[in-house]
């Protein structure tokens, strides 16, 4: 029987244009502020729910699916990005909570 061996290869990247919308997007801390903010105030929202009807992460979910249908997020590479945004920016709030929460006045 005959061994086949796989070696890597490297895969290349087109490379980011200054101010381009894929440079921003890279780090979901600061690419779409709005859909940041608005996963932050998802993941408060749960906590301060007496009783929730659904688990943190299908809570996410749903927020996250009213949030990209509200803003009429068509591209899916855009959905991507704004769905990691959204991920790590819920995950945030979430800490926070954890940790003692933010005071909103």
């Amino acid at each position: 029987m005959a061994t086949v061996q796989i070696v890597p290869t490297s895969v290349t990247r087109p490379p980011r244009l200054p101010g381009s919308q894929q440079q921003s997007a890279a780090n979901p801390t600061t690419a779409f502020p709005l859909t940041i903010e608005e996963a932050r105030h998802a993941a408060r929202l749960w906590f301060a729910s007496p009783k929730p009807s659904m688990t943190l992460a299908e809570w996410r979910d749903h927020f996250l699916s009213l949030h990209l249908d509200g803003i009429q997020v068509n591209d899916w590479q855009e959905r991507q990005q704004r769905t990691a945004a959204w991920n790590h920016a819920f995950a945030a709030g979430v800490a926070a909570e954890i940790a003692g929460g933010i005071h909103h006045g």
